[in-house]
């Protein structure tokens, strides 16, 4: 799998499932200022994942956002 296709799958996960840019994150255009950005916040919400109760590290979040490939988040339970 080439690097391109991991970042458009883990890009669509951020951008449109949770409809949040690395722009936004990083509040810059720089490339590794975003890049930067992108790694703190998914090691923040593995830590608040991991506190919730939720054993969680930033890799294995990483993979979850590149499987989930920007699909449609669920419906919130009723």
């Amino acid at each position: 799998l080439a690097a391109a296709d991991l970042d458009s799958r883990v890009y669509a996960t951020l951008n449109d499932t949770l409809k949040v840019t690395t722009i936004s994150m990083a509040r810059s255009r720089n490339r590794a200022s975003r890049y930067a950005a992108y790694v703190d916040h998914l090691h923040r919400w593995a830590n608040s994942l991991t506190v919730e109760g939720c054993a969680m590290d930033a890799e294995r979040l990483e993979w979850i956002f590149f499987a989930h490939n920007g699909r449609p988040p669920l419906p919130a339970c009723t």
